[in-house]
């Protein structure tokens, strides 16, 4: 949290938001600590979320979530490209 309080000081106290990896520590300490500020993702933990999410819902190649039809393709680092359809 070292690095949050010098953010805090180095923009005179108007910290808005910030983006992490949402680890539980992290989460914790700015939902009791710092309730003003944003907390979200990066992008790279976020599509790991949303992948992770999708698969529990999809267990095959393509499927049906509410009215979206969702595609998934290999992508060669073993991650997945999502294709969303409407």
């Amino acid at each position: 949290m070292e690095l949050l309080n010098k953010a805090k000081v180095d923009l005179g106290g108007r910290l808005y938001s910030i983006t992490t990896d949402g680890s539980i520590s992290i989460r914790a300490h700015m939902k009791k600590n710092e309730p003003a500020i944003r907390h979200g993702l990066d992008v790279w933990h976020l599509s790991k979320n949303v992948i992770k999410n999708l698969n529990k819902k999809c267990r095959r190649k393509v499927c049906q979530v509410g009215e979206l039809a969702i595609n998934f393709l290999p992508h060669p680092n073993e991650s997945l490209y999502i294709i969303i359809v409407i």
